[in-house]
């Protein structure tokens, strides 16, 4: 297939994907409405991905594949901690989390600043996700609902990512405003984690997250 179609057909599922995010992050949830959202979000980031995969190889940038498979196994975090409230160390989970820890590894195989930093991200994520399974930590009532807005958040928060970087390059001092999306997300996260779920909160010194 052309590149330049696959690059629409990219540019269309990312489009797609960013505004699902949108109208799920700022409208009631749990209704239908938000399910079908959700499942257009799955669909637009898994087709944005492999779409991309294509044209990240054509234009030899290829961490970005990395970021996309990230998107896609924070969204198979989100999702399958929905059946697994309990946080039990399932098969499906410990293969998600070994590639999502395996993912960002290979970030450190790019000589760009840009590759580094989201691989100690998404590092930091998956080995937070090995805590949570391993039985070490407490599971609290509404701890698997912080963990579906977390990944979910997560997941749109590294489309908004890759959308920026491909846009304004990677390389400028401007490129560092990729970091935007990165930063707004975190103070999501703690928003709507303690919104919807407020008694899994850390408290860090005064502040609780």
């Amino acid at each position: 297939m052309n590149v330049n179609i696959l690059l629409v057909v990219h540019a269309t599922l990312g489009f797609i994907a960013i505004s699902s995010f949108f109208i799920i992050l700022f409208r009631n949830k749990g209704d239908t409405i938000h399910k079908y959202l959700g499942y257009a979000l799955i669909v637009a980031v898994v087709g944005a991905a492999l779409a991309g995969t294509v044209v990240a190889i054509s234009v030899d940038k290829l961490y970005f594949i990395n970021i996309g498979i990230a998107a896609v196994l924070q969204i198979a975090i989100g999702l399958l901690v929905l059946s697994n409230k309990k946080f039990l160390p399932r098969k499906s989970e410990i293969v998600i989390i070994s590639l999502l820890i395996i993912t960002s590894l290979l970030f450190f195989t790019y000589s760009n600043s840009i590759a580094y930093t989201l691989g100690t991200i998404y590092l930091s994520i998956g080995l937070y996700q090995v805590y949570l399974y391993s039985g070490k930590k407490e599971v609290t009532k509404l701890l698997w609902l912080a963990q579906h807005i977390g990944h979910m958040l997560g997941s749109g928060i590294s489309i908004i990512t890759a959308f920026i970087v491909g846009n304004i390059g990677d390389y400028a001092i401007i490129g560092f405003i990729w970091a935007v999306p990165a930063i707004l997300g975190v103070l999501l996260v703690r928003y709507f984690r303690l919104k919807y779920a407020p008694d899994r909160h850390l408290t860090i010194g005064k502040l609780k997250w």
